[in-house]
C-alpha cells in the first residue's frame, strides 16, 4: 500500500506534481493516515506477518501483509478507509484483488 508522505522528499514532490495537490495537503493527509494506523494498531500491538513472493521491494522496504489480533488485514483496512492507496510490486500480488 502507499500512504501519503509526511515530509518533503522526492516522492512527495512527485506526488504533488502528479496529483496537483500542494505539499501541505499531502502532509496533512499523511498525518491523518499515520494517526489512523496508530489508533488501529498502537505501538506494541501483536500482528501476524505474512510475506508474498519477495520480502522487500527494489528500495529495500519490507513487503508484508499484516493481520490484526481480531483477524482483519491491516493493509486492507487502511486502503478501504481511504488512508492509503494500492501499490504493487509484482510478483507480489497475492491480495491485489482484495486491495483493489
Amino acid at each position: 500500500i502507499d500512504a501519503p508522505e509526511l515530509n518533503e522528499n522526492p516522492k512527495a514532490l512527485r506526488d504533488a506534481e502528479r496529483s496537483r495537490r500542494d505539499l501541505q495537503a499531502i502532509f496533512r493527509a499523511g498525518a491523518r493516515s499515520r494517526d489512523f494506523l496508530r489508533d488501529l494498531a498502537p505501538p506494541g500491538t501483536d500482528v501476524v506477518v505474512e510475506y508474498d513472493v519477495q520480502r522487500t521491494d527494489p528500495y529495500g522496504r519490507r513487503l508484508a501483509y499484516l493481520r490484526l489480533p481480531d483477524g482483519r488485514m491491516l493493509n486492507e483496512t487502511i486502503v478501504r478507509e481511504g488512508y492509503a492507496g494500492l501499490l504493487t510490486y509484482p510478483p507480489n500480488v497475492r491480495y491485489v484483488e482484495l486491495l483493489r
